[in-house]
């Protein structure tokens, strides 16, 4: 039993309130960190590990051997300025400080936070040359530039934005099917760390086809006469035409007779004795062909003359 001093001032029986404290010195845990990498180039204040093992009401200390490279914010640690580009590691550490603890301040080991290079960046965009055409060869020109040491590429060419299949080469050439058409190519820059989003050049000019070529030349049937309408058969072209343009010409001169720039020509007296020819040239968006020429025809003859003399036929009684 413990005996109290007396309380001077007090009457018999009066009662008295007695306030004890008891003082708690809490030991600090370890400290640990969840981080273990990080990437240069990461946004600042992108979150890259939580610290485990605090006291509530202690002061916590971050040192690192690349200053501002993390910040520490109410227990977690950021990506803040991050270090210079190559550096592989960089070591941490935590100080924990707490007036009443019994073992402050609580140091964690040291330790240390790989730094990756971040996925490469682009900066500026992939470039195209060659001539959109089909049959002409297209090649990424330049693959761009980009940041955090790009090591390799990849290739996807596009036709008006959609991949093109297959078409994953630094070389794509045109097909008909790509005609009028806008070409593109999207490049993806790789690194230690993995690929990059897809940079994608400006689109070419619409693709145009290859210039007409002839398979076969127009002929000119039968025997042409003054006054007498004839009719070429056409040359057959290669590479989708989009339009036709005729000349006949009589001894290798234009003729002067109806529908000298079609496909049916009516001689005159002029071209009588003389021989035909009719010459083609084919256009599409590729441009224009060299003109074909036709074989020659059999020489102009006389047009036909009406009998006016009605025929009698006799029969015989």
């Amino acid at each position: 039993m413990t005996n109290f001093p007396p309380v001077r001032g007090l009457s018999f029986g009066s009662k008295i309130a007695i306030q004890a404290s008891i003082i708690n010195t809490p030991t600090l845990s370890t400290l640990t960190i969840s981080a273990n990498q990080f990437a240069v180039g990461n946004a600042q204040g992108t979150i890259i590990g939580i610290v485990q093992g605090l006291t509530s009401g202690s002061i916590l200390l971050l040192t690192n051997s690349f200053s501002g490279a993390v910040q520490l914010v109410s227990g977690v640690l950021q990506v803040g300025p991050t270090p210079p580009t190559g550096t592989s590691t960089f070591n941490i550490q935590l100080t924990e400080v707490l007036s009443n603890a019994s073992n402050s301040p609580n140091i964690t080991s040291l330790s240390i936070l790989a730094n990756y290079l971040a996925i490469p960046v682009n900066i500026t965009i992939p470039t195209i040359s060659g001539t959109a055409q089909v049959g002409q060869t297209l090649t990424a020109a330049t693959n761009g530039t980009w940041t955090n040491s790009p090591s390799s590429y990849t290739y996807q060419w596009n036709d008006g934005g959609v991949p093109i299949g297959g078409a994953t080469a630094n070389t794509y050439v045109p097909v008909s099917g790509d005609i009028g058409d806008l070409i593109s190519v999207s490049v993806t820059a790789i690194n230690g760390l993995g690929p990059s989003l897809p940079a994608t050049s400006a689109a070419t000019s619409a693709v145009i086809d290859i210039i007409p070529t002839i398979n076969t030349a127009a002929s000119i049937p039968g025997t042409p006469r003054v006054g007498s309408p004839i009719t070429a058969i056409d040359a057959i072209w290669n590479n989708s035409v989009t339009s036709l343009a005729y000349q006949w010409k009589v001894a290798g001169v234009n003729g002067t007779g109806a529908g000298a720039t079609t496909l049916t020509y009516t001689p005159v007296s002029g071209d009588l004795g003389s021989t035909l020819t009719i010459t083609v040239t084919a256009t599409n968006t590729g441009g224009t062909s060299a003109p074909s020429t036709s074989a020659a025809s059999a020489a102009v003859q006389a047009a036909l003359t009406a009998n006016s003399t009605p025929y009698v036929i006799l029969l015989a009684a």
